[in-house]
């Protein structure tokens, strides 16, 4: 854990709104590739993938508030994908048949350790609220939940 040594040093940031941090920033590059089409007896099918990678760095906080923020403060994720296919078709008989399949890459896992002055055996001076302070234990896309994915499948009659 680590903190300003003298806490007036340290700019406040009230409810972490950072308005003025002109060094912050983040990239995403990707593709996204969109297919419409119509199918037999007034159908239709809308097909979407996309993936892409993002790089960000939010340092400003850590350099002005909170050592804690600077550490996995710039960070990459991998290419993540997800896509999408839909669609529905009329049937004789007044029937019609629909279906959804999707698949979502899984997000990051987290893990945070909160400690407080019993933890390090001396005051916080960078505390929050509750007198404790979180501190980052997994880099950032380094580490994901499995991907989910769904499928529905739809069968109407109208009456």
């Amino acid at each position: 854990v680590y903190e300003f040594a003298d806490p007036s040093f340290a700019y406040s940031t009230g409810e972490r709104l950072m308005t003025l941090a002109p060094d912050d920033w983040r990239t995403w590059n990707g593709f996204e590739v969109i297919v419409d089409g119509r199918l037999p007896r007034g159908g239709f099918m809308n097909a979407s993938f996309t993936a892409g990678a993002n790089e960000q760095s939010f340092c400003t906080e850590g350099r002005l508030d909170d050592p804690n923020e600077l550490r996995f403060c710039e960070w990459d994720e991998p290419f993540r994908p997800m896509g999408k296919l839909f669609g529905a078709v009329p049937l004789p008989f007044d029937t019609m048949i629909s279906g959804l399949f999707q698949m979502f890459s899984g997000g990051h896992r987290e893990a945070r350790w909160r400690v407080d002055a019993a933890d390090i055996g001396r005051p916080l001076i960078n505390a929050d609220d509750a007198g404790t302070t979180n501190v980052e234990l997994i880099e950032p896309g380094t580490q994901f939940y499995d991907a989910t994915t769904t499928l529905l499948v739809r069968f109407i009659k109208d009456v």
